[in-house]
């Protein structure tokens, strides 16, 4: 936390507390409204890569989706 005669910094990126320019104060510390969209961005990318890794459920067997799509040239499959 800052001294009562400093400003309070964004430990983060060092910006000063101004008027204009609130931060959120921690038990050690303080973020900038900046600092904290940057590490929501930072955060979700983490969540879209973790879903991009993760092993895909319920795939068909390659027999099993050639039977499928065969079915689309079928008269009896599909009324449109």
């Amino acid at each position: 936390m800052s001294n009562p005669g400093n400003k309070a910094h964004c430990s983060f990126c060092g910006q000063e507390q101004e008027a204009d320019i609130p931060l959120i104060a921690g038990e050690e510390g303080h973020i900038c409204e900046e600092c904290v969209r940057l590490a929501s961005q930072v955060v979700a990318s983490w969540g879209r890569k973790r879903a991009a890794t993760r092993p895909l459920k319920n795939l068909l067997k390659p027999m099993e989706l050639k039977e499928r799509l065969d079915q689309y040239g079928d008269p009896r499959c599909c009324s449109l």
